[in-house]
């Protein structure tokens, strides 16, 4: 079970998997009493279970969906019953977590960090959302803004088009294969599970791995 609590009148109580709210209150009065004890906006969890992860660039006031178009609201606090001492809430990384529906809006749950970003990221992060530009001129700002030069190989007639992206973190370049909303298709070199991410999510993997090893299947 799962409560989120201080984002709407009284606390929601959720399913394990956190996707179906159970009311107000459970049958455990217990952890009732738990909850009542707790300040602020929080998150308490009791169990968790088949768990659908979401991916989301956490800081210090927000978190940012990998399409950089959408803000979430996250707690500033997340204990596991019955500890009432918080666990340390991961900001300023990129985050996996889940969403819980609280009142009118959607609630991030971070839960395991990826990785952590850097000051330059964070500031490329902040107002990325606010920016006029749209589809992939917003994922080229940040890709600016981190300093990673990229050039546009080919443009596809299936809304695909091929970058190679030359990152001073990186050991050498290289290219992926894009839809028109920054979501990777392929890409030149190793990875694991890379289909699915977003442009901004594979950045951050890859500099995480610092080199890469090249694949010679790559041709479009």
């Amino acid at each position: 079970m799962i409560v989120l609590s201080g984002f709407s009148r009284f606390p929601i109580f959720f399913t394990p998997d956190g996707k179906k709210s159970i009311g107000f209150r459970s049958n455990d009065h217990r952890l009732n009493k738990y909850v009542k004890s707790l300040k602020g906006k929080f998150v308490v969890i009791k169990s968790l279970k088949n768990l659908q992860y979401k991916s989301r660039f956490v800081l210090e006031k927000k978190a940012i969906n990998p399409e950089l178009k959408r803000e979430n609201r996250f707690p500033k606090n997340i204990y596991v019953y019955p500890d009432k001492t918080p666990v340390k809430l991961m900001t300023n990384s990129l985050a996996l977590g889940i969403i819980l529906r609280g009142g009118r809006r959607e609630i991030f749950v971070p839960l395991l960090s990826q990785r952590a970003l850097d000051k330059r990221e964070i500031d490329a992060l902040e107002g990325i959302v606010e920016i006029k530009e749209f589809g992939l001129e917003r994922f080229q700002i940040f890709l600016k803004k981190i300093g990673i030069e990229y050039e546009v190989l080919k443009e596809l007639d299936n809304n695909h088009m091929i970058l190679r992206l030359n990152d001073p973190e990186v050991n050498e370049e290289y290219k992926v294969l894009i839809n028109k909303h920054g979501r990777i298709a392929d890409v030149d070199f190793c990875i694991h599970n890379f289909q699915n991410l977003y442009l901004p999510e594979l950045v951050m993997f890859v500099r995480e791995y610092g080199s890469l090893h090249h694949l010679s299947g790559f041709q479009y």
